[in-house]
């Protein structure tokens, strides 16, 4: 990753539109994002967006941990970046003021 994303705290919530910026090593073909979706977001729905490629929304269950596949083309050692787009964001449980959409747990590149 280059950089620091945009959108995700430090404990890993992430609001409604996040950005990550790569830099790939090799030639990358698709992502996978493993997220952990609050109860209240069923369906959990999000969209990939990199660059002039066509957006790419997929959904999951609510209150489950989830990997969702989008495609994703990068050629070897171009830099790029993926913004994550959720359907909605809420406000966390109090007393904590925040608003996030869900929980990244692990972002794959390949």
């Amino acid at each position: 990753m280059i950089g620091e994303p945009v959108g995700v705290f430090d404990d890993l919530w992430v609001r409604q539109h996040a950005a990550f910026s790569f830099r790939a090593q090799g030639a990358i073909t698709s992502m996978s994002v493993e997220v952990w979706t609050p109860p209240e977001a069923d369906p959990f729905v999000l969209t990939v967006r990199l660059g002039h490629e066509p957006e790419v929304t997929t959904t999951a269950p609510g209150g489950h941990v989830a990997v969702l596949q989008y495609p994703l083309y990068a050629a070897p050692f171009s830099e790029f970046t993926v913004e994550l787009i959720a359907a909605c964001e809420r406000q966390l449980d109090a007393p904590d003021q925040r608003h996030a959409a869900y929980k990244i747990r692990r972002i794959g590149l390949y």
